[in-house]
């Protein structure tokens, strides 16, 4: 009987990712150990996709897979060692699609290590044939000069000259081999996706900044288009760099809403609000934002933290809830978001104390996964802010044609009286989506008491 439940799972839960997506970013040496050598792996994110099918996942979010030294790659022709081998990342995109979900790719293309060949070979030696494929700002192209003007100070990483012409074919041809591995056209044994890793020359090469969305980007981008043209491209752009050069310019499908993470963060209605409007009125018709939120945020020049868990709970309420695409930090619906590798001896993703508690901060991420998974106006629908009384909580509407939910979130730690001062919202029909029956408007009126951290949600009928 047990050799069945793997094909029962796959016809009750996999439902085709489409655009009620819920991504899960997976950094995969940080994730499951497979073989027990201290390292996640390739093989261990293979063992753990029922897991995410089960919790409601999507689509998976793979962090960067090719051999790299001191966090920036040797070789764009070889997997990581301590991640597995090209046969595991092929397994991989196999189970992934058999339970269809997607997989997309994280790539860093701006920066190589110093053990690439394009520097050892051009390190002294103008005369080499990758010695353009390098950023310089000065003629003599010598260690030193590299150390001064081509490199990170703190990693040493070497800047790549995206204005090569060669530079961009070969990224063209590496790219597109991941996204149809055999060849032959059809996708399925090939990633879903990419998302770029904008680190963006800020400091060691603005002329290539300044040109690169045009000259290399977009045309990368047209190109993975032409070898999977339902392939999505995202960017995690540098706080410098505006949303529309990458969505207009550069032709991206996705960006991070690094403004509402932002806000999030902090957990000020007024600052959501603005953070939410601004991302999801400025985003072009067809494109995305991707939303997500970290513990620790960079605010005004301020770290600010979430750290108790009905902070936490709020802060998945709003990243789920909110708009765009969603996207879950590995660990986060546990409350242990990039701790040490799980071995093969520890099997289990999460406790059964919170499997078992209603209350817990795993059950009500699935929860709100399932909501988003169920409503298409939460998982399709437009964001609107709706005016209330109280300075602690958020209310706003999610709505896709007729199909209206209203959300209601408290986000503080006291008890609000919330009267709903947005007239033109008709609250006499209400169905409970989330949240409890105890907490509800009384007939004829658009006052509602809620509790401290507290997140309710209707179906506007």
């Amino acid at each position: 009987m047990k050799k069945l439940i793997p094909l029962f799972l796959l016809f009750v839960f996999c439902k085709p990712a489409n655009a009620q997506e819920v991504i899960y970013e997976i950094n995969t040496p940080d994730f499951f150990d497979s073989d027990g050598d201290g390292y996640g792996d390739l093989n261990g994110v293979s063992q753990k996709l029922d897991y995410l099918l089960q919790f409601g996942v999507t689509s998976i979010m793979l962090s960067p897979i090719y051999q790299s030294y001191n966090g920036y790659t040797n070789s764009f022709e070889e997997v990581d060692k301590t991640q597995g081998t090209w046969g595991d990342y092929k397994s991989l995109l196999k189970a992934v699609h058999l339970r269809r979900m997607k997989l997309y790719q994280d790539v860093s293309l701006e920066y190589i290590s110093r053990k690439h060949e394009w520097f050892t070979k051009a390190v002294d030696n103008p005369q080499s044939k990758y010695a353009d494929y390098i950023y310089y700002n000065k003629e003599k192209q010598t260690k030193e000069q590299l150390d001064s003007n081509v490199t990170d100070n703190q990693s040493k990483a070497v800047a790549v000259n995206l204005n090569n012409a060669e530079v961009l074919a070969y990224f063209i041809k590496i790219l597109s081999k991941l996204a149809d591995m055999d060849g032959d056209g059809t996708f399925k044994d090939g990633v879903d996706g990419f998302r770029i890793l904008e680190t963006a020359h800020d400091t060691t090469a603005p002329e290539i900044k300044n040109k690169s969305k045009e000259t290399f980007w977009k045309p990368l981008i047209a190109n993975l288009k032409k070898v999977n043209p339902e392939g999505i491209v995202f960017v995690s752009q540098n706080k410098n760099t505006p949303a529309s050069e990458w969505l207009i310019t550069a032709n991206a499908d996705r960006i991070y809403a690094n403004g509402i993470n932002k806000a999030i963060a902090t957990l000020d209605k007024e600052k959501i609000i603005t953070a939410a409007d601004s991302a999801f009125t400025n985003t072009p018709e067809n494109k995305k934002q991707v939303v997500f939120f970290k513990e620790q945020a960079a605010n005004e020049n301020e770290i600010v933290s979430i750290n108790n868990i009905s902070e936490r709970k709020v802060a998945a309420a709003l990243n789920i809830l909110l708009g765009g695409v969603p996207s879950i930090y590995y660990g986060q619906e546990t409350g242990d978001s990039w701790q040490t590798p799980r071995n093969k001896q520890n099997e289990q993703m999460v406790s059964e104390g919170q499997v078992q508690n209603n209350n817990s901060l795993w059950n009500f991420y699935k929860q709100l996964v399932n909501l988003r998974r169920r409503q298409p106006a939460v998982g399709l629908g437009s964001f609107k802010n709706v005016d209330n009384s109280a300075k602690g909580v958020i209310s706003f509407i999610r709505q896709r044609d007729n199909d209206k939910v209203l959300v209601v979130i408290n986000l503080s730690d006291t008890e609000q009286p919330v009267t709903i001062t947005d007239n033109s919202l008709h609250l006499n029909k209400l169905q409970l989506l989330m949240g409890s029956a105890n907490y509800n408007f009384r007939r004829g009126g658009r006052t509602i008491i809620v509790p401290p951290y507290w997140v309710q949600v209707w179906k506007v009928l």
